[in-house]
């Protein structure tokens, strides 16, 4: 490469810019790996540039050397370097692509010996100079377009296309694609030119290149290079429209109508206009950036239709010589003939109209049956950190009547060791039965845990429940209705015992009750998958003691002294195994799921079960989803909050010293049974609007 000065100018030396600590390090690092590379060596020269860093999209820092005083008095290189347009218009045909990506591309072009001190640069540890094509250099990107098409002269628009570091290999058969590609490489082994496999690809039928999509179908935008038009804030002033056109024109050729489409925004840019944002700059302005350009295809064949039709030839022909006045176009692009819409008649594009009124259509997402994958990503919960600090609870009721006049099974499930709980209860226990049972089994045993997960129960959602957790510490977390997977490891638990109590008791006879506690004994000391360990072993860090391996643990190794070590370490083991089962179990699940986002003002369906006590719904001919609601707080787990509503009553209640208040809630997302009693103290709190008169509350928007 060679740099030429303006005759008889003087060296330029410019002092190094200032510099953070965590950049002068970074600075340090990459003269190191430059020197070590050969692309640098210590410097004399009166010539003299500063050096700053440009942050990447990961992140990293990049150095840059301030070439800015060197480029204007550089005399400039005037070799062309094509339009982008023009590349792509020799890959008409094309079916097969690869592409080869320089690494390093100018730094593999030394630089003119006594060129090489006008690229020095000066740095907090020293002067230095580069013996390779820098980056900045004005002369840069044409001086190394004309090596690459002088390395590549024979192939260039036959089978081969570069731009700069980038060249792409293209051609019409996949068989003569081999050759030529070997071709290519042959010649860049020769020239001692080398690429970077990574970014690398070979015989695809569509890639990347220069910011479109190229393949087979033809030209497209690259959605990923078009993000930053999307989302593009509204102009605020003439220089922001400018700065906004200037970057959408580049894509233009993709847009049909461009200029009328961009009419409005163009007209606020002229200088006797005053600058006023009106509706029709909004739908110009969404108009640009709502551009499908994978259905451009589609407004191509439309436009052959418009000359090539003779009914519409015809029908033109009329409108123009003012014969008929039925026709009309829109400023929003409507056909409209006699006042009816009118859809050209292009098989493709009244499919993708039908598609798009289907998939809207009110009356089919209440009544059909879905049929796409399940929407929503699975969602881990997060892992406890101790034994017993988050379990999972549920019922199973419907069971025969027992000797002693049981009939359900309370299931309750340490979430970390897997170890659980089987409780026989009765369905006509009251409110205070369940709390004391659990004391008497639970918290007994393993103290207060942080968390429940449980489903919406009769017995989770009571008030005492609710309070008598709450007065414990417990966060209570109830899944979400139609959707027991929150409460999976409760119900995975529950099919185990189900199995096992069935087993029993064809084999033992007898009432179910009488075999639970030892169906309780083999699930806690069987081995378990996911923790690879059987769950007694995980919480008490031992084996059990049993007929079966006492024999083989021995008292040395149930009672050594490491016990406790031992434990903490298998607690540690086990949080590893769980991430790892709940990753793998995850990666199983989303491939039959998809992606599901909610926007802000989105309406949503209420779905309801066709199941009997559900009001005005249980006949096989109901809808199984109802009027859209709104106002449904979705947070980013793909859960919903409950909605305060209203205040229905309040009631004092007189103790010794004081009065308490409380106020009867009304909630939204739950049933009407679920009206719940809150402190009123703690409720004007969180909702103070809801206590405020009418008075009140309009001085607040007026404040507003």
């Amino acid at each position: 490469m060679l740099i030429r000065p303006d005759e008889d100018h003087q060296p330029i030396s410019i002092p190094p810019y200032r510099m953070t600590p965590a950049e002068l390090r970074e600075l340090k690092e990459q003269l190191k790996d430059l020197l070590e590379k050969g692309f640098l060596r210590p410097s004399m020269s009166p010539w003299g540039a500063p050096v700053l860093f440009v942050r990447k999209k990961d992140g990293s820092l990049r150095m840059c050397i301030d070439y800015r005083q060197l480029n204007k008095v550089t005399i400039k290189n005037k070799y062309p370097l094509l339009r982008i347009d023009d590349f792509f218009d020799q890959l008409q045909g094309a079916k097969c692509f690869s592409k080869i990506d320089l690494r390093l591309g100018y730094r593999q072009v030394r630089v003119k010996d006594k060129d090489i001190p006008k690229t020095a640069f000066r740095t907090r540890y020293g002067h230095f100079e580069f013996l390779v094509m820098s980056f900045g250099l004005t002369n840069a990107p044409a001086a190394f377009m004309d090596f690459m098409n002088k390395v590549f002269k024979p192939f260039l628009d036959v089978f081969v296309i570069v731009f700069i570091h980038d060249i792409l290999v293209y051609l019409r058969s996949e068989d003569d694609h081999a050759h030529h590609l070997r071709q290519i490489l042959l010649i860049l082994h020769d020239r001692k030119l080398y690429a970077k496999f990574s970014k690398c690809e070979f015989w695809l039928k569509s890639m990347a290149f220069l910011g479109h999509i190229v393949s087979d179908e033809g030209i497209r935008v690259d959605n990923q290079k078009i993000e930053a038009v999307k989302n593009w804030p509204r102009s605020t002033t003439p220089t922001e429209i400018r700065i906004f056109l200037g970057l959408v024109g580049y894509y233009r050729r993709f847009v049909e109508g461009f200029s009328s489409i961009a009419s409005p925004l163009t007209k606020l840019t002229y200088k006797e206009t005053k600058f006023q944002w009106s509706d029709a700059c909004e739908r110009s302005f969404q108009g640009v950036i709502v551009q499908n350009a994978a259905e451009s295809s589609l407004v191509v064949e439309v436009k052959e239709k418009q000359y090539t039709d003779p009914i519409l030839i015809k029908l033109k022909k009329n409108v123009q010589q003012g014969m008929t006045k039925a026709f009309e176009i829109t400023q929003e692009g409507v056909f409209r003939c006699q006042n009816r819409l009118c859809i050209p008649n292009v098989d493709e594009l009244r499919n993708m109209i039908m598609t798009e009124f289907v998939a809207q259509c009110p009356n089919c997402q209440q009544v059909k049956v879905e049929h796409l994958k399940r929407e929503g990503y699975m969602q881990c919960i997060k892992l406890p950190i101790w034994k017993w600090d988050m379990i999972n609870m549920d019922f199973v009721t419907g069971l025969p009547c027992s000797f002693w006049k049981f009939d359900s099974i309370w299931v309750i499930v340490d979430k970390l060791t897997k170890s659980a709980h089987f409780l026989p209860v009765k369905t006509t226990y009251t409110a205070e039965e369940y709390p004391r049972l659990y004391i008497k089994k639970i918290v007994r045993l393993h103290g207060v845990p942080i968390s429940i997960i449980c489903d919406r129960g009769a017995q989770f959602i009571a008030n005492f429940w609710e309070s008598f957790q709450k007065s414990l510490g417990t966060q209570v977390n109830l899944s979400t209705t139609f959707h027991p997977q929150t409460d999976g490891q409760a119900e995975c638990t529950i099919q185990t015992l189900e199995d096992t109590l069935q087993a029993c008791v064809l084999d033992f006879k007898g009432s179910w009750d009488e075999h639970l506690l030892l169906i309780e004994f083999a699930y806690n000391n069987s081995y378990h998958s996911s923790i690879k360990i059987a769950p007694y072993e995980a919480l008490y860090g031992r084996k059990c003691r049993s007929l079966i391996d006492w024999f083989e643990t021995g008292e040395t190794a149930l009672l050594g002294p490491d016990l406790v070590h031992q434990a903490m370490e298998k607690v540690k083991v086990i949080q590893q195994l769980l991430e790892t089962a709940q990753s793998r179990h995850k990666s199983y699940a989303d491939v039959r799921r998809r992606g599901l986002e909610f926007s802000i003002w989105d309406w949503v369906f209420l779905k309801v079960s066709p199941m009997k006590g559900v009001m005005r719904f249980g006949k096989k001919g109901d809808p199984s989803h109802i009027t859209p609601t709104e106002d449904v707080q979705v947070t980013r787990d793909l859960t919903y909050e409950k909605v305060h509503i209203s205040i229905l009553d309040r009631q004092i209640r007189r103790l010794r010293n004081k009065e308490v208040a409380s106020v009867k809630e009304l909630w939204r997302n739950q049933q009407v049974e679920e009206i719940t009693w809150e402190a009123e103290d703690a409720m004007k709190l969180k909702y103070p609007h809801h206590f405020r008169t009418d008075e009140e509350n309009e001085n607040v928007e007026l404040r507003r």
